[in-house]
C-alpha cells in the first residue's frame, strides 16, 4: 500500500513545469524584453496569423525593436531584434496589419528626418531589408506621423 501512495506522490512532485506559458490572470505580466540600462517604451501589439502576437516598441539603445510571441507564450527570438537594423531610429513606432497576415511598422528616422516603413511577416522576417523603405524625406514638416494599410497589401503614410 505504501508503494501505491508513493508512486503518485513522486509523479506530482517531479512534474516538470512548462517552458513558457501565458499569464493566467490579468494581474500577471509576460515580460517581452528586460534589458538593464535600456529605456524600452511605447509598446504596440498586433495579432498575426498562426495565433501569434507581434509586439513592437521603442528602445533607447538602437531605436525600434520587435518580438513575436507564439501561441504557447514562448518567444520567437531570444532577444528582440531591431526593426530597422541599419538605421538609428527615434520616436514612437506605429504598427498596422495588412490583408495577408503581415504587419507594417513605421517610425521616425533621426538620420534623414523622415519616416521609414518596414514589413514583417508572421515568421519574423524583415521583408523590406535592414533599412525598410523611406516613406518621407526631410522636406517639410514631418513631425506628425501615422500609417494605415489598404485592402491590397499596401500602406499609406
Amino acid at each position: 500500500m505504501r508503494h501505491l501512495i508513493l508512486l503518485p506522490l513522486m509523479a506530482l512532485v517531479c512534474a516538470a513545469p512548462a517552458q513558457a506559458q501565458w499569464p493566467t490572470t490579468v494581474r500577471d505580466n509576460l515580460p517581452v524584453s528586460i534589458l538593464q540600462g535600456v529605456n524600452e517604451m511605447y509598446p504596440r501589439t498586433l495579432p498575426m496569423v498562426d495565433n501569434r502576437t507581434l509586439v513592437v516598441f521603442g528602445r533607447g539603445d538602437f531605436g525600434v525593436a520587435y518580438q513575436i510571441i507564439n501561441p504557447d507564450g514562448s518567444f520567437l527570438f531570444p532577444q528582440p531584434p531591431p526593426v530597422f537594423p541599419s538605421v538609428t531610429m527615434i520616436g514612437v513606432p506605429d504598427v498596422v496589419p495588412d490583408a495577408q497576415g503581415r504587419a507594417y511598422v513605421g517610425a521616425f528616422d533621426d538620420d534623414t528626418f523622415g519616416q521609414r516603413v518596414q514589413r514583417i511577416d508572421s515568421q519574423g522576417n524583415l521583408r523590406w531589408g535592414p533599412g525598410g523603405v523611406i516613406a518621407t524625406d526631410s522636406t517639410g514638416d514631418n513631425g506628425g506621423f501615422s500609417i494605415c494599410s489598404d485592402s491590397q497589401g499596401g500602406v499609406f503614410v
